[in-house]
């Protein structure tokens, strides 16, 4: 078997080691994707009414929450969603979904905020 070198003599080729420097630069570029919390869909959401859904249609609708909070006397329910993509330099989507309920445990509010973030390491 002829090496490269012989089939094209005067060229220079990739080396092992600038070989390895391009696939752990394609590594980093597309990375992995993880994703953690609870998704939430917008027809979901949809089914929630202000002043008339419960915690237990909450939960019915949504599960259980990521986290509780207590917020001026009220209960807040924290529901945290985020897709991480790459390796070295990673971008950070999702959102936060924040329910309020009154001491009857009505929903008395839902925020809804989004997460766009990037940073390299």
């Amino acid at each position: 078997m002829k090496r490269i070198s012989e089939i094209l003599p005067g060229k220079k080729h990739f080396g092992f080691p600038a070989f390895c420097v391009v696939i752990l630069l394609l590594f980093s570029i597309s990375g992995c994707t993880t994703e953690e919390g609870t998704r939430v869909s917008s027809a979901s959401l949809l089914k929630l009414k202000t002043g008339i859904s419960t915690m237990a249609d909450v939960r019915s609708a949504l599960g259980p929450p990521d986290r509780v909070e207590k917020r001026f006397g009220e209960q807040v329910w924290i529901y945290r969603h985020r897709v991480i993509k790459g390796l070295f330099y990673r971008r950070t989507t999702g959102n936060n979904i924040a329910i309020s309920f009154d001491e009857k445990g009505v929903i008395r509010q839902v925020r809804s905020s989004s997460v766009d973030r990037s940073e390299a390491f």
